[in-house]
């Protein structure tokens, strides 16, 4: 399908990235995050151990223990404003493996519907950031709903709860995929299963989908960079990335003010650092989300706000306690129990207490561990499968 768009000249725009048109791979994919379990660990927990079971198991206990918090003690919000964010909204096909990112249709409906019921009101993003910069107050339970990449399925199987619960949302396109066929390339299980699944829950949004959401007054688009690529230690490339994609929101729709959300979106793993986000300043965006797990105070800078990602089994009291402040522990809790499966915890400590994490000596495993304050930008590795 033609874009639209070319009327505009951002066709111009879109040859900033012939690779991708031409279906070659990028060096500028995210390394993946997950590690390796080691030593006495390992061959203890070797039986019944694997890196995405233990991650989704630890996830899915700390949301239910923060349920409970949230029951006994009622919310921690005080105010702050929270995001949740979304990545594929599709149906699931017998003998393929759940893709990592993905609720379900009619789970998602369940999960919007419900935090309806329980008194969170549902803003667009642009509506918050406008308020807060004319200095006023946002209603207390204010949420934002965001979707990150642009897949299809977001028209066809999200669009229309947004519909009938009359709901805002965001969603943070890259743009380089506009109108593109075959799925993104930072997508493994659509590579691999493209041929079993349906279209929508793989191929990016068109042009002409974006258009329709957006004339219906429910959806904002949003910038997620260009080439949705790894650019730690690149923010001369970042800020060209990110400006292409902002100029062409501006010219296939009239976006008079873009947002924009980070790729990857991690700051303990070195993708949003004070470098990017200075950058993304220069390109005229009014907030740059991460997705940092965290609530996010009104008074604070909108370039640093973090959002909370929405698991697969998550249900409206699940997120009622990510959006009322109990979840905050759990990526910590999460960072330490992969400490101590990776067998790097008493180096790490070391390394800590002598003042070293920083420093040359200390590996990029061991600056992961130890947090954002150390994650020094590394180079991409085109080896290794990525994250989105």
């Amino acid at each position: 399908m033609r874009n639209k768009c070319d009327s505009v000249n951002a066709s111009t725009l879109r040859t900033k990235a012939p690779a991708l048109r031409a279906g070659a791979s990028l060096n500028s994919h995210a390394p993946n995050p997950r590690t390796q379990c080691g030593g006495f660990c390992r061959k203890l927990l070797m039986p019944f151990y694997t890196p995405q079971t233990t991650v989704n198991l630890a996830k899915h206990t700390a949301g239910c223990f923060s349920t409970v918090l949230n029951r006994l003690f009622g919310s921690r919000s005080a105010g702050a404003i929270g995001i949740l964010t979304y990545h594929r909204i599709s149906t699931m096909v017998a003998g393929v493996p759940e893709p990592a990112v993905n609720v379900t249709p009619d789970r998602f409906r369940r999960q919007i519907a419900g935090l309806l019921n329980r008194g969170f009101t549902i803003r667009p993003l642009g509506n918050v950031l406008e308020r807060l910069a004319r200095g006023e107050a946002i209603p207390p339970q204010t949420i934002i709903v965001t979707f990150d990449d642009g897949y299809g399925c977001v028209y066809t199987n999200a669009w229309p709860v947004l519909q009938e619960l009359n709901v805002p949302a965001t969603v943070f396109i890259s743009t380089a995929y506009l109108d593109a066929e075959r799925p993104f390339q930072f997508d493994p299980w659509a590579t691999a299963h493209l041929d079993h699944v349906p279209v929508d829950s793989y191929r990016p949004l068109t042009t002409v989908q974006c258009r329709e959401m957006v004339e219906s007054g429910l959806i904002e688009l949003g910038a997620h960079t260009h080439t949705h690529g790894d650019f730690r230690g690149r923010s001369d490339a970042f800020c060209s990335d990110l400006q292409t994609s902002v100029d062409i929101l501006r010219a296939c729709f009239g976006l008079p003010a873009v947002t924009f959300a980070f790729p990857y979106g991690r700051p303990d793993m070195g993708f949003v650092s004070d470098e990017l986000i200075a950058a993304a300043r220069q390109t005229g965006v009014t907030c740059a989300l991460s997705t940092e797990m965290k609530l996010n105070q009104p008074q604070s800078d909108p370039f640093t706000w973090g959002r909370f990602n929405v698991d697969p089994w998550d249900n409206a009291s699940t997120l009622s306690a990510k959006l009322d402040g109990w979840y905050g522990w759990a990526p910590k809790l999460g960072r330490t129990v992969k400490c101590l499966l990776s067998g790097r915890c008493l180096k790490t400590k070391i390394i800590a207490a002598t003042g070293g994490w920083w420093r040359s000596e200390t590996t990029p495993q061991d600056r992961g561990l130890l947090g954002h304050r150390c994650a020094i930008p590394q180079p991409p590795s085109a080896s290794t499968e990525p994250s989105i």
